[in-house]
């Protein structure tokens, strides 16, 4: 579709009562769009840290990454990081985790 909504725009809008009986067919499309789109960003981003395709990421993946991209990272920062975004608290980041990134910092 090509239009992406903005995320401050659609929580300001969706935050109010009237709201819902306000959306119409192009703003729901734009909103759809968009989380469609940072869903697939998302997902490839995954795809490209989970380089053995086992469905999760772990510490050794990250480690990989940060080295690939030149970042200067010890293991405690990238176990902290895991452990920000891991809810489940088992040391592994699934794609769900990956999308909860992305719409953290607007992917």
């Amino acid at each position: 579709m090509g239009v992406a909504a903005k995320s401050d725009e659609i929580q300001s809008f969706l935050g109010r009562e009237e709201a819902l009986d306000e959306i119409d067919k192009a703003f729901f499309l734009r909103f759809a769009a968009s989380r469609i789109l940072q869903m697939e960003q998302a997902h490839k981003a995954f795809g490209l840290v989970d380089k053995d395709n086992k469905g999760f990421v772990v510490l050794e993946d990250l480690q990989r990454v940060a080295q690939d991209l030149g970042e200067d990272l010890t293991e405690d920062d990238l176990e902290e990081m895991i452990a920000l975004v891991d809810r489940s608290g088992d040391g592994l980041l699934s794609p769900k985790d990956f999308v909860r990134i992305a719409k953290k910092i607007n992917l």
